[in-house]
């Protein structure tokens, strides 16, 4: 996964801005599946441009509730809430979501 180099900072400033709320919240991460697209076989440069796109558009819509897909935050508090993930979970967000 790579960051935007102001992820964390953006992500911080959410956080402290939301007061109460931010230990019932997941923060999301917009999923961009291309940071090597140039590198692979063109089926999969297709494939991870729609996915990509698809992923921003769900993200940025007002009337979407995306699920958090493999790079979300949450605060240490919800996750102790939650008993932490299920090691005996592959796809971990299911469970914890």
């Amino acid at each position: 996964t790579f960051f935007h180099p102001n992820h964390f900072a953006c992500l911080t400033h959410h956080f402290i801005c939301d007061g109460d709320q931010r230990h019932h919240r997941f923060y999301l991460g917009v999923a961009n599946f291309m940071p090597n697209v140039m590198h692979v076989p063109s089926i999969c440069n297709a494939r991870y441009t729609v996915l990509s796109i698809g992923r921003m558009a769900e993200m940025g819509s007002p009337v979407s509730d995306p699920f958090p897909l493999a790079i979300y935050s949450i605060s240490l508090k919800l996750a102790m809430k939650a008993a932490y993930w299920d090691p005996s979970v592959i796809p971990e967000d299911w469970h914890m979501y």
